[in-house]
């Protein structure tokens, strides 16, 4: 590993790069999707345009789904 990794790597654990990383990304299918590093960990949202899901024998509808996703 080279010095530039090692220093990369103990700013991202101190926390120093902590924050949004790059621009938000909409994907063909509407949903936004952005980086944030937090704690030292990259992770991954996701802003869906909302739809419905199945549970049990419901049917639940949203307006908007947002998940995320840590390391991917």
């Amino acid at each position: 590993m080279t010095n530039e990794e090692k220093n990369l790597l103990q700013r991202l654990k101190s926390g120093a790069l902590d924050g949004i990383v790059g621009d938000l990304l909409e994907t063909t299918g509407g949903s936004t999707v952005w980086y944030v590093i937090k704690n030292g960990i990259p992770i991954q949202y996701k802003k869906g345009l909302g739809g419905s899901f199945l549970t049990a024998r419901r049917t639940n509808r949203l307006t908007g789904c947002f998940m995320f996703c840590i390391n991917g």
